[in-house]
Formats: structure tokens, C-alpha cells, sequence
């Protein structure tokens, strides 16, 4: 078991080794935050941040002029 520590609450948890693989995405258990392994060597996580599509959809209605 691997220990992560999330980095939006400080929770730690426990990860099987197939879970902690370069892009191996997870769940927070206490915050529900989305994470990511962004490194190996050194193990990093990062939280996943939530794409907008809606925004995108705004941008193209000023082109209409």
C-alpha cells in the first residue's frame, strides 16, 4: 500500500500499487476531490481540475456580428 496525502484536505490515504501510476486517477475519500499521479519519482498527485464547456459555448456567440 502506498500512502497519499490529498492535497486539498491533507487526508492520507492508502492506494493499492496499481492505483499510484503515472495518470492513474482517483478519488479523495474525505473531500471527494478528483486526483491525479502527475509523477513517479518524485510521487506527486495534483487535483483534476473540472473542465467548463459552457464558457467555451459563450466565446463563439461574439464572433456573430
Amino acid at each position: 500500500m502506498r500512502k497519499v496525502v490529498c492535497p486539498l484536505c491533507g487526508e492520507t490515504l492508502m492506494l493499492r500499487p496499481e492505483e499510484v501510476v503515472l495518470y492513474a486517477e482517483f478519488d479523495c475519500l474525505e473531500c471527494g476531490a478528483a486526483l491525479e499521479v502527475v509523477s513517479e519519482d518524485p510521487f506527486k498527485v495534483k487535483a483534476v481540475e473540472e473542465e467548463s464547456t459552457a464558457d467555451d459555448d459563450d466565446d463563439d456567440d461574439d464572433d456573430d456580428d
